[in-house]
């Protein structure tokens, strides 16, 4: 087939839409070696040798090239820090977890820390939600044995891994709890104390939250150092970014705990401060305001979803509102009212 002019535009056809999804894309690499690849039967191995030189001389030295290796040396400095600037500060082991709140965000954290071996108490003040987040952990694993990654018996052995519960039985021995309720400060405020009484002293006791402010949580827990805001970005177990916020009195200690635990779970933690927003829903509400500013101008859902999917992003804006749902939305907008 790689003879003909019609079986070589087939395979870059195939190719291409293998490599990027059939969208454009802004790293010219991966076309520009498929070009040289597929051209290269016409010319003499000292001319393909040539234009390989000239193709990786011109990409050297591209937007894309500066930009991805900054991004990698920022990925190497991530790996080997801990978050604190104190890079001599042992992280505190973490084995079991608990969890409030069996909604999507909590369900779906407590599949990841029993991917990775953790005994997870998972609550919820009602069954359904502890069925439905019990059923999206098989589904899951499950998925994961389909592709081979794990065996029947694997998938078995981490779904006994997690235990539900509607009260705080099993929290007492809890190494880290996961505050995972909706956002709202009093509801939030009010798990966080009562798991403050509930879980040992050394027991690290964080929130989930998307934008409450981590200093203002850290009123209703006893121990302040020991708090601290963990935000995973859903679907948590595709995500990798995981934002660490340290409030006015979280020790370096617990950020270098969580931190060491962020990337035992193959995330990309980064910590930031206690302000409206954190980082990601700072930077991501001017950008689904402006996409709603463009639909109420008339431009169509599909072409302003698709003009940023093909800018690379992975999904549009509407996209992403439709998986947050429009309450989270109004709630995040609100949040963020007078602060950007």
């Amino acid at each position: 087939m790689e003879r003909t002019a019609l079986g070589r535009r087939f395979i870059r056809k195939r190719i291409q839409k293998t490599m990027i999804g059939g969208d454009r894309t802004l790293n010219p690499a991966p076309l520009a070696a498929l070009h040289l690849l597929l051209d290269g039967h016409r010319r003499s191995i000292p001319e393909r040798l040539m234009r390989e030189a000239r193709t990786f001389a011109s990409l050297a030295v591209s937007d894309a090239c500066r930009n991805l290796t900054r991004l990698s040396l920022l990925r190497e400095q991530n790996r080997q820090g801990n978050g604190t600037g104190d890079d001599s500060l042992m992280p505190e082991n973490v084995y079991k977890i608990g969890i409030v709140g069996a909604g999507v965000m909590g369900r779906d954290i407590a599949q990841l820390a029993a991917a990775f071996d953790h005994p997870v108490r998972l609550k919820d003040v009602d069954t359904l939600p502890l069925a439905r987040a019990l059923a999206s952990a098989r589904a899951l694993f499950e998925a994961q044995m389909a592709h081979g990654e794990l065996t029947p018996e694997a998938v078995l052995e981490k779904m006994d891994l997690i235990s539900p519960t509607t009260d705080f039985s099993g929290f007492a021995r809890t190494d880290l709890v996961v505050e995972a309720v909706p956002e709202d400060l009093v509801t939030k405020g009010e798990i966080i104390r009562q798991t403050d009484r509930r879980v040992q002293p050394s027991a690290i006791i964080v929130s989930n939250t998307s934008g409450i402010s981590i200093s203002e949580l850290a009123g209703y827990c006893g121990r302040p150092e020991r708090f601290a805001g963990m935000h995973f970005l859903p679907p948590v177990h595709q995500v990798k970014l995981v934002e660490i916020i340290r409030g006015v009195h979280t020790s370096d200690q617990t950020v270098a705990t969580l931190y060491h635990l962020a990337r035992r779970w193959g995330k990309l933690p980064l910590v930031v401060k206690d302000s409206p927003g954190f980082l990601v829903n700072r930077l991501q509400a001017p950008y689904l305001a402006e996409a709603l500013m463009l639909l109420q101008e008339g431009v169509a859902i599909d072409r302003i979803d698709g003009a940023m999917r093909e800018y690379g992003f992975s999904r549009g804006p509407f996209q992403h509102l439709d998986q947050i749902g429009p309450a989270v939305a109004v709630q995040r907008f609100q949040l963020l009212a007078g602060h950007l």
